[in-house]
């Protein structure tokens, strides 16, 4: 899927990432995590800085991110990295 397909805010949120940042996601039975996240929050690490919740899961979902296989259980990734440039080469 061609990048400029994506909707804007999740562009926006992507360039947070670029920067080396990881894509945190927790599991919340918040009101904002059950409506628009799944299930899930989102933040950034290192900081631990809130990541907009439709967008974390756009990304996710879309497989615009690659997971650091990191969940307590084998299905349940906690964070998720930009796909490195090497990775096809």
């Amino acid at each position: 899927m061609k990048e400029n397909s994506h909707p804007k805010h999740v562009l926006r949120a992507l360039e947070r990432l670029k920067n080396g940042n990881t894509l945190r996601r927790s599991y919340s039975t918040s009101e904002e995590a059950q409506i628009r996240g799944g299930g899930y929050l989102y933040s950034l690490y290192p900081g631990d800085r809130k990541f907009p919740t439709v967008s974390g899961r756009y990304i996710v979902e879309h497989g615009l991110v690659e997971s650091n296989k990191d969940g307590l259980f084998g299905d349940t990734p906690q964070t998720f990295s930009l796909p490195s440039a090497s990775a096809g080469e």
